[in-house]
């Protein structure tokens, strides 16, 4: 995931972000949840709550809670401007290699200012 500088290490989530064939068909825009091979994303994880941050500047999703369900599940935002924003980028109109930038959208949708949750369907190595 490009825009918010998470790389997950391990063949089969890495394989759902650099695969032209899932990324081809990953259509740009809002998202409650977005399923690619071997992960999906989301706002939170079910259980966790969000609050609003105050003030006017900076505003950014606040996740809070330590009571996530078990088994993990992803929960979209209560409001759906608040999700995710996918943004697709090809070189000449989508005919050859493309990237995807996933964004979390925080209080009053502004994209990059809101929380991402990951579920991987598998053990990663780790993630940066």
């Amino acid at each position: 995931v490009n825009s918010n500088n998470i790389f997950a290490f391990g063949r089969q989530c890495k394989d759902a972000f650099t695969n032209q064939s899932v990324i081809k068909n990953v259509r740009s825009g809002a998202k409650n949840v977005l399923k690619l091979r071997g992960v999906q994303l989301s706002e939170r994880f079910d259980g966790i709550k969000q609050i609003a941050s105050e003030g006017t500047i900076s505003m950014s999703d606040i996740l809070t809670g330590n009571r996530a369900k078990n088994p993990l599940t992803l929960q979209e935002s209560y409001n759906p401007r608040e999700n995710l924003y996918v943004t697709k980028k090809c070189r000449n109109d989508d005919t050859e290699w493309c990237r995807i930038e996933v964004e979390g959208r925080g209080p009053g949708g502004f994209k990059g200012s809101g929380a991402i949750s990951i579920l991987f369907h598998a053990d990663q190595s780790g993630v940066n």
